[in-house]
């Protein structure tokens, strides 16, 4: 027997020894190679059936998201922090200065957090300035843009 053979041996009898000492390492590899398979599989059909319906499921999200967000901006949450805004801001539009005038609160980012939207991505603004804000801005139109929007004052 060669000196190459004996090694085979010993490498061969060493796999055996630490497979038969730690029977759930080599389990578990196991099951990780087929769960991660499993994984890779399931994500390459999600995004195969995302980018195939893309045009469907980003309309139906934008208007099952604008429709919650019109509930929430008629609710008494949106009205207690539209009210903190207005008072943090001295009931004074922060584009222009005027304080005559009605006011309205702008979300200058965190649309994607609605419900949960910070006071500091609010600004009280008269309607004109408003109004020049989403000329300047648009409107978010896609999931994508309410997740980056992104519209400090101009």
């Amino acid at each position: 027997m060669t000196w190459r053979t004996r090694l085979w041996y010993i490498l061969i009898l060493v796999v055996l020894v630490a497979g038969a000492m730690f029977p759930p390492f080599w389990l578990l590899l196991l099951l990780a190679t087929i769960v991660d398979k499993q994984e890779e599989t399931k994500r390459n059909n999600n995004e195969a059936f995302k980018q195939a319906n893309s045009h469907i499921s980003d309309d139906y999200d934008v208007a099952m998201f604008r429709a919650g967000k019109k509930d929430y901006m008629d609710g008494p949450i949106w009205d207690k922090k539209r009210k903190a805004r207005l008072k943090l801001d001295h009931y004074t539009c922060q584009s222009c200065g005027a304080t005559d005038v009605p006011l309205h609160v702008h979300h200058t980012g965190g649309y994607a957090d609605i419900p949960n939207e910070s006071l500091t991505w609010l600004v009280s603004v008269c309607e004109d300035c408003h109004k020049l804000q989403h000329e300047h801005y648009g409107y978010p139109s896609t999931m994508k843009d309410y997740n980056e929007w992104n519209a400090p004052l101009i």
